[in-house]
């Protein structure tokens, strides 16, 4: 065996594709979880339901760590971290195709198991491809990796939502994109000229209704009022006796009777007709709304924009008025969204096989010189440390 030639540092590139399968990995793991809002509203989901979906990913991923370790000595660390990387992308990628509660959390639990595998393995990966004194260094640049990964979750996120909903996704309401008519109805009629500023626009937006909207709307109220003073009733009666009642039952105010269709109709046209029309609000009103980033940018520049962005603007406007009772417009995003990342995985898996070779003999890039490195039978050349 030649020894003489120079090692070609393969061996780095190997940990590079174990640092981008980390990166990867929190990605994925994170990135489900910042649009939650758009998730639950999509999918009609409350909040104990959207719990235990999350928390499906850790039992998966706990009771997998030892059958995951033994998949790889038994198949090699190069397929089974392959196999890894594309099983969790598939549950990834399949997430955006969902429409149930049950769906997502069987896809969430194979998410978690496929994850379990990934740092065992590629701990194999660094004891074949490193130097016995460099391991610890490539051992904390991979774990690096997931924090690099949850960080760019965290920032990129956000800014992908806005890109997959794109100017042409429809702004106007359906009827399915009102989440509670009553508590809509008691917003706008509740809405005071003197209140805070959100309680200001939402009066601005009520006074736009024709009469026979406002009628709707005042019908509604009386019965939300009425539902919601029988619940504050009960809970009174209740505390007589259990002290801790109203913090420990779940508030019963979504319970009363929705809207009937040709009511909720007329209140979705009358909404519908105040993202139309011009802004119904000054950009210095932003700052006191709960309201998306890119709501501020078009306003700052609402003279020049096109009727699609006014309408655009408007819509979001109503969104952070309403976080409670309308739909979020970037629920348009959030699945193409976890198809795009899950796409991700297809390249990561590809550059985990094609330099992963187990052993490092198998690659064709891994000469001599560099099995002699890895080995520790030769010293790294001058700059290199392992």
């Amino acid at each position: 065996m030649n020894i003489d030639q120079q090692p070609t540092r393969i061996r780095h590139v190997v940990i590079g594709a174990a640092f981008l399968m980390s990166v990867l990995l929190y990605l994925h793991r994170f990135c489900f979880s910042i649009p939650q809002t758009y998730i639950q509203e999509d999918l009609g989901l409350s909040n104990w339901e959207f719990s235990w979906i999350l928390s499906a990913f850790f039992w998966t991923y706990a009771l997998g760590q030892v059958p995951a370790g033994w998949l790889s000595d038994r198949f090699g660390s190069r397929s089974m971290l392959a196999l890894y990387v594309l099983l969790w992308s598939l549950f990834t990628g399949l997430m955006g195709g969902v429409s149930s509660f049950l769906a997502v959390l069987l896809l969430r639990l194979g998410f978690g198991f496929s994850q379990a595998g990934a740092y065992p393995t590629a701990g194999s990966v660094v004891s074949k491809w490193v130097p016995f004194q460099a391991r610890g260094t490539a051992s904390g640049l991979i774990a690096t990796g997931g924090r690099v990964g949850a960080v760019f979750a965290m920032f990129a996120t956000g800014y992908l939502l806005v890109w997959l909903t794109p100017l042409s996704t429809p702004t106007a309401l359906e009827q399915g994109s009102i989440l509670n008519g009553p508590q809509l109805c008691e917003e706008l009629a509740a809405g005071s000229a003197t209140g805070t500023t959100v309680e200001r626009l939402r009066q601005q937006v009520f006074q736009q209704f024709s009469t026979s909207g406002q009628d709707v709307v005042q019908l509604h109220v009386a019965r939300y009022r009425a539902h919601e003073a029988e619940r504050k009733r009960l809970l009174e009666a209740l505390s007589r006796y259990y002290p801790d009642v109203e913090r420990s039952l779940p508030q019963p105010a979504v319970m009363i009777e929705p809207i009937p269709a040709a009511d909720l109709q007329l209140l979705v046209d009358e909404i519908n007709a105040v993202i139309s029309a011009p802004p119904f609000f000054d950009v210095e009103d932003l700052g006191d709304v709960n309201v998306e980033n890119e709501t501020r940018r078009l306003a700052l520049r609402a003279a020049e924009l096109t009727a699609a962005e006014l309408q655009r603007m408007n819509r979001l406007v109503l969104e952070g008025l309403h976080r409670q009772s309308i739909k979020k417009l970037y629920i348009a995003g959030w699945r193409p969204l976890m198809a795009l990342y899950g796409a991700l995985g297809l390249v990561v898996a590809a550059i985990l096989w094609w330099s992963c070779h187990d052993p490092p003999a198998s690659h064709p890039r891994c000469n001599a010189a560099e099995q002699a490195v890895i080995a520790g039978d030769s010293v790294p050349s001058p700059g290199e440390t392992g």
